[in-house]
């Protein structure tokens, strides 16, 4: 992920400064040529000029820039106090910010710090030294352009000479810092990754031979950042590999440079007391890929995200959800997201230009996905757009060429397939061309699911030709983006077939997908946010081969895969069905139970189904979505119904499987629930007014399998269609007017996270 900066031109009032006698005004222009060139490679805002006191030269952004307007706002950092060898107090204060910055990936505005702090001391190596690493590779961004290269050469170098000139009394640190940096970049500058790569692991090799002076050894900064230049090392453009995956059999296997990066990392994380950001932020990626290994920053995820959680480390706070999400804690991932997401809007109001505010608010949806949380992923989901309407060609991932039509997926999620076509929007002007998968495609594959389920077989027919039509193109133009657009067609046309009754079909469909899914590359969030497998099970349920399915879940919750979903509640739920289809597992399908409702308490929505997409068959209707809908409506408005998310389940699964409702018994005390027969529901829904709000909840609670039936009582289900369609504002309203303001504040979720971590 890529950030820009942005800045109010002012005009700037310079302090007379004595300047360095060894500073050369030539060099200071070909270094500020230099750097303005790699700005205009880079997608970013005009960088500000390095020294244009010293070069007799403009800043090439034709404006200056002004300290002190800066610091009426900027972003309020972690405190890392970093001491560097300087003359000058806000030298040593603006390094502090630049090297926070770095810790947030935020290398753009991390550069103008350290160019504003370079101006304040011209002796300043350190600030040259972190100017150059603002240049430098990062996970996200392992291959740079020739020109940032070429800046980030040239600041190492005059560091060095700096270092060299014995001006001031530069430390052993320092020292070692400096001579590394040098040579981390290739001479002469390339964009080639194969020559970058090789001059990256000199500066690994060279930084960890160096630090090896006694005096050194202990130093946790040096650590770190060795571990950095070793990470980078298994990064591509595309992915990381800093494990090797061997399916859902067999544990990762870590790689060498990841074993010794995150030695290093936990030896810094000792020598802090817990308390090195970028040490937390480094061991948080190098552990996330692996299910087991994942555990083991758990305690540093939650010691970053309550160290920050109330300042405006925007990347930090979120890069917390990335070991909470792969350790199954989807909704601490939630609020840490909330938390940056919360974050990058003021730097929006600020007119500063966050680091990946697409991947943060894109992650937010994804953990609302697999939380359970149906308000929090439509809320946040149109920040999803907002964001690629204000800078449409920003690189982030994902961008808007992945991610445009997010709102859609968030629909299917939940199965409200009546609200799918109201979702789609325009895409910015200029990109229509561009954003193929993500803008055309998507709207075609979620078109075309919605529509089989509101029973319009030829419209839903319609889009999934225009969906086979696109997907030449992307395959032909981006792997990754094909893979997505088979998994897109395989899944609408088993939706198509299940909804035809043609089971097989279905399932022929499905086992591609899954295939598909599982041969892509590791990434968060996912590039897939409807898990393949969680369909496949249930259409497998569907089918009455609930050993297979039961096969598939195990392996979703449990597998050793970089796909695995441990703790899901919908792969729980899909679990547990087909255990009870099999008959016997009383003890596991108890055990099962508790945990979904130990997950899925924070959800706003009942859990009845692994896969809303394909819940779907001859029988279904878009009355039994209505009715659905309507309980879900009702539940989310009981407060004494929001600790039990199991309803009468044994109901459910005997009217799935007769296509009627039936009475049944249940020992288990959770579901004593005795559920009267359709009609008579029917006839008390008919009547209610809706005033007592308990009583419907009750009533409702107990008719939830009646949606399965619906459709088995034509003029009953067209008058119910009626009521809905008449009463469903009236319904709204009333839920809003009830609503105590916004359950999602930033101060409600700054709270939650810094609370001890539970499972949820």
């Amino acid at each position: 992920m890529n950030g820009t900066s942005k800045i109010k031109p002012l005009a700037q009032k310079h302090s007379s400064q004595s300047r360095s006698r060894n500073m050369n005004p030539g060099f200071c222009r070909w270094l500020l040529l230099s750097i303005s060139w790699a700005a205009a490679e880079d997608a970013s805002a005009p960088m500000m000029g390095l020294s244009t006191a010293a070069s007799g030269t403009s800043s090439p952004s034709g404006s200056d820039f002004n300290l002190t307007t800066w610091l009426q706002w900027h972003p309020r950092l972690g405190s890392s106090h970093y001491e560097i060898t300087t003359r000058n107090k806000v030298a040593q204060k603006l390094f502090n910010i630049g090297i926070m910055l770095i810790y947030n990936f935020d290398q753009l505005n991390a550069r103008m710090v350290f160019q504003e702090a370079f101006r304040h001391d011209e002796l300043c190596a350190m600030c040259l030294w972190g100017l150059a690493h603002g240049f430098g590779p990062t996970l996200n961004a392992p291959v740079k352009s020739a020109a940032e290269m070429g800046s980030g050469l040239a600041a190492a170098r005059q560091a060095l000479r700096l270092l060299n000139s014995h001006e001031l009394n530069y430390t052993a640190k320092e020292e070692v810092l400096i001579q590394s940096m040098v040579s981390r970049y290739p001479d002469p500058p390339s964009g080639n990754i194969t020559v970058q790569m090789a001059s990256n692991r000199k500066y690994a090799s060279l930084l960890g031979k160096l630090r090896q002076e006694e005096s050194l050894q202990p130093d946790a900064d040096l650590k770190v950042f060795q571990a950095e230049a070793l990470m980078i090392l298994l990064c591509t453009p595309d992915e990381w590999h800093f494990y090797e995956s061997r399916g859902d059999s067999a544990p990762a296997v870590a790689r060498p440079e990841t074993l010794e990066s995150t030695k290093l990392l936990q030896e810094a994380l000792i020598a802090t007391n817990q308390t090195h950001a970028y040490a937390q932020h480094m061991l948080i990626h190098s552990t996330e890929m692996s299910n087991n290994d994942v555990h083991a920053a758990l305690p540093a995820a939650h010691d970053l995200l309550a160290n920050t959680a109330k300042l405006q480390d925007q990347h930090l706070q979120h890069m917390t959800s990335h070991t909470y999400l792969r350790a199954g804690y989807y909704h601490k991932a939630l609020m840490s997201n909330i938390v940056a997401v919360g974050t990058d809007s003021t730097y929006f109001k600020n007119d500063w230009m966050p680091y990946g505010p697409g991947h943060n608010s894109a992650f937010l949806v994804a953990c609302a996905l697999w939380a359970g949380d149906r308000a929090a992923a439509y809320k946040y989901v149109k920040v999803v757009q907002q964001v690629f309407e204000r800078v449409p060609d920003q690189a982030d991932f994902p961008d808007g060429s992945m991610a445009w039509n997010y709102p859609m997926m968030v629909a299917l999620r939940f199965g409200d397939f009546d609200l799918v076509e109201g979702l789609e929007k325009a895409i910015p002007a200029g990109f229509a061309s561009k954003w193929i998968y993500g803008g055309h495609l998507l709207m075609h594959y979620s078109r075309a699911v919605a529509e089989a389920h509101l029973g319009r077989l030829d419209p839903a027919r319609e889009h999934l030709t225009q969906l086979r039509l696109l997907m030449p193109t992307i395959v032909a133009q981006n792997t990754q983006y094909g893979n997505l657009s088979k998994i897109a067609n395989d899944t609408a046309s088993a939706v198509l077939a299940m909804a035809e009754g043609q089971t097989e079909t279905a399932l022929n469909a499905l086992a591609h997908a899954v295939e598909v899914e599982m041969a892509m590359p590791y990434s968060l969030p996912p590039n897939w946010l409807l898990p393949t497998r969680e369909c496949y099970g249930h259409a497998l349920l569907v089918a009455g081969r609930a050993p297979e399915a039961e096969k598939v879940f195990r392996a979703a919750l449990h597998g050793q895969s970089f796909h695995a979903e441990p703790h899901c509640g919908w792969a729980l739920q899909g679990l547990r069905r087909s255990l009870q289809a099999q008959g016997g597992h009383d003890d596991e399908i108890k055990a099962l139970r508790r945990e979904i409702q130990a997950v899925w308490k924070w959800s706003d929505v009942p859990l009845r189904t692994p896969c809303a997409q394909m819940d779907i068959g001859p029988m279904k209707s878009l009355i039994g979505h209505y009715f659905a809908a309507l309980v879900e409506f009702w539940l989310r408005e009981c407060p004494a119904l929001r600790s039990r998310r199991v309803l009468a389940r044994q109901h459910v699964d005997v009217a799935e499987q007769s296509n009627q409702l039936k009475p049944v018994d249940s020992k288990d005390d959770e579901d004593a629930t005795y559920v009267v027969m359709w009609h008579e529901g029917w006839g008390k829904v008919k009547g209610e007014t809706f005033d007592d709000f308990e009583l419907a909840c009750k009533r409702f609670e107990a008719f939830e399998g009646g949606r399965f039936a619906a459709t088995l009582v034509g003029d009953v289900a067209k008058e119910f269609s009626k009521f809905w369609s008449e009463n469903y504002q009236d319904l709204v309203s009333v839920k809003s007017a009830q609503s105590s303001g916004d359950p999602w504040s930033l101060d409600q979720a700054s709270r939650a996270v810094q609370a001890p971590v539970s499972r949820a």
